[in-house]
């Protein structure tokens, strides 16, 4: 079951991972950090919407990918399912940012910080859990 449903799963446990992670960096017990989500406008919408969106995609990708190849499977389909979640969820920050700013000012600090951040620490753990997977499971397919 595992195996038929990995993206899914691994996505399932990166946003696991990443959830520790900020817990750490923010330093908080974790009723505090939950809390300190509602505390900007509308943060906590933007957060569970990429991390669902992401799993959509993990899923739809467990049903459809059908390629053998390293590169597709180990790369690009996990770079694909995390990218689309954070885009979701940083358009969706953007979205709610606050309006006396300038658009590029909200758009620098509610979408690109974003996806920077979580394209800086996201994209090689994704990487690694699309590569360790392949390198598992090549001789079983």
């Amino acid at each position: 079951m595992m195996k038929k449903h990995y993206y899914f799963y691994g996505s399932l446990i990166g946003l696991i991972i990443a959830a520790i992670t900020a817990y750490s960096i923010m330093g908080h017990t974790f009723t505090n950090m939950i809390s300190s989500f509602s505390n900007f406008k509308g943060g906590f919408i933007p957060i569970t919407a990429g991390a669902w969106t992401a799993l959509i995609i993990a899923r739809w990708c467990d049903k459809t990918v059908q390629s053998k190849n390293v590169i597709y499977k180990g790369i690009i389909i996990p770079v694909f399912i995390f990218s689309v979640g954070v885009i979701t969820g940083s358009l969706l920050n953007l979205m709610n940012s606050v309006p006396h700013q300038s658009f590029q000012a909200n758009f620098i600090d509610f979408f690109f910080k974003p996806v920077y951040w979580l394209g800086l620490i996201g994209l090689p753990s994704a990487i690694i859990v699309g590569l360790t997977h392949y390198l598992v499971n090549a001789n079983k397919n």
